[in-house]
C-alpha cells in the first residue's frame, strides 16, 4: 500500500483559534466541508493508498482567511512519523513550506476550496497520484482554461520556470474539466 501524506496550510476555527484542534475533530470537519468534498474526489481514485491529512502548523487561525506561517518542526516531524511514500500539497503556501523539507516524490494540488478548481482536476490528480509518480519526482497540476495541465520538474534548469520557481521539463495537458464542455 501507497502510504500519503496531505498537508495543507493551516485549519480555521473561532472556537480552537490559537490553539489545536483535537484531531478527530477536525478531520470530521475537514471531510465535511468544501475542502473535504474535493479530497474526497481525489481519494476515490486511489485505491491501495492510505492518506494522512495534516496542516502546515498545528496552530488554528480564527477565520477562513486566517494566513499563518508554518511550523517547519511541525513538517518535519509529521514527515519522519509517518513516513510517506509520497507528499500532497494543497495550496501554493503548503508547496512553499514542504517543498524545501522533503526530498521525495511531491505533488503539488491548487487548494481544494480554490473556487475555480474543478473535481476533474482532483480526480485526474488521484488518477496520477496512484498510478504515475516517479522517486524524487515533483509534479505541479494546475487548471487553466478548461484543462488539467500537469507540470513537471527538471533539474537541468533548459525549460521554463513555474509559478514556484522550479524548472519544468514538460507540460501534459491531461483532459478538460467540466467547466470547458459544452
Amino acid at each position: 500500500m501507497i502510504k500519503v501524506v496531505g498537508f495543507l496550510q493551516n485549519a480555521w476555527s473561532p472556537m480552537y483559534a490559537g490553539s489545536t484542534w483535537p484531531r478527530a475533530s477536525w478531520l470530521y470537519a475537514l471531510m465535511t466541508c468544501r475542502s473535504g468534498q474535493k479530497l474526497r474526489v481525489l481519494t476515490s481514485e486511489c485505491n491501495e493508498v492510505e492518506f494522512w491529512w495534516d496542516n502546515t502548523t498545528p496552530v488554528v487561525g480564527e477565520a477562513p482567511n486566517s494566513i499563518l506561517p508554518p511550523d517547519s518542526d511541525h513538517i518535519r516531524s509529521v514527515l519522519h512519523v509517518q513516513e510517506p511514500d509520497i507528499v500532497l500539497t494543497l495550496g501554493r503556501h503548503a508547496a512553499n513550506a514542504v517543498q524545501p523539507l522533503w526530498n521525495g516524490p511531491l505533488l503539488i494540488l491548487p487548494h481544494p476550496a480554490y473556487r475555480v478548481v474543478t473535481n476533474a482536476l482532483y480526480a485526474q490528480a488521484g488518477k496520477y497520484l496512484r498510478n504515475n509518480m516517479k522517486p524524487g519526482e515533483v509534479v505541479e497540476v494546475k487548471q487553466a482554461r478548461g484543462q488539467v495541465i500537469f507540470l513537471k520538474d527538471n533539474d537541468n534548469g533548459k525549460s521554463s520556470s513555474s509559478a514556484h520557481g522550479r524548472h519544468t521539463s514538460s507540460t501534459k495537458v491531461v483532459g478538460q474539466t467540466s467547466r470547458s464542455r459544452r
